[in-house]
């Protein structure tokens, strides 16, 4: 567990920061993720720009981020991604039309707008990984992320604060790569072919 220590570590002391950064931005104003619902985002011109400008800002600050990952030693391959502006508006309207019609906190839906990926070459498994993680960190949010053949821990940073975005730490076992891919790229066909569809 010592590369997911070193990681996490890592990944709390830099989102601490940038989210300080972000609160002294000229385009942040607080907002509370948990009560604003993703049915107000289309809306709210405002609102919908506001999470753009947070993408922004993000892949501005964070251009450093792999370096810096790179500098921690770790064995294990670790990806970093800022999301896609027509993967966030796929998102908000699955969320829109599908999950409850909206009624669901901008919390839930935008909680990986910037996000980092470890692949362990040692198989761990993932429900000692989140006993590990639920142990010593209490502030995260850890989930078991088994949807179809997608096998994954997935961690978030910021969801003991309701005015900040999250950020997604996904912990994959290298034996689940293709087939988390193979999910991934199926997801991505999807939102492919709704960006058709609404031209």
């Amino acid at each position: 567990m010592d590369e997911i220590k070193k990681l996490i570590d890592y990944i709390e002391k830099t989102y601490l920061k940038i989210s300080k950064d972000w609160t002294k931005d000229d385009k942040y104003h607080p907002l509370n993720m948990k009560t604003s619902r993703v049915e107000n985002i289309y809306n709210d011109e405002k609102l919908l720009l506001y999470v753009f400008n947070y993408r922004t800002f993000i892949n501005e600050h964070t251009i450093n981020i792999t370096d810096d990952i790179q500098g921690l030693g770790l064995l294990n391959t670790v990806n970093t991604r800022v999301k896609a502006l027509n993967s966030i508006q796929d998102k908000i309207e699955k969320y829109e039309n599908k999950k409850e019609s909206g009624k669901i906190p901008i919390k839930k839906c935008l909680n990986d707008i910037f996000g980092l990926r470890i692949i362990l070459k040692r198989r761990i498994s993932y429900d000692d990984i989140i006993k590990y993680i639920e142990d010593n960190y209490s502030n995260l949010k850890c989930i078991k992320a088994f949807r179809g053949e997608y096998k994954a821990v997935h961690v978030y940073f910021g969801n003991d604060d309701n005015m900040k975005f999250q950020w997604e730490l996904q912990i994959w076992n290298k034996e689940d790569e293709h087939t988390n891919l193979v999910s991934h790229a199926k997801h991505k066909q999807e939102y492919t072919k709704w960006e058709k569809e609404n031209k």
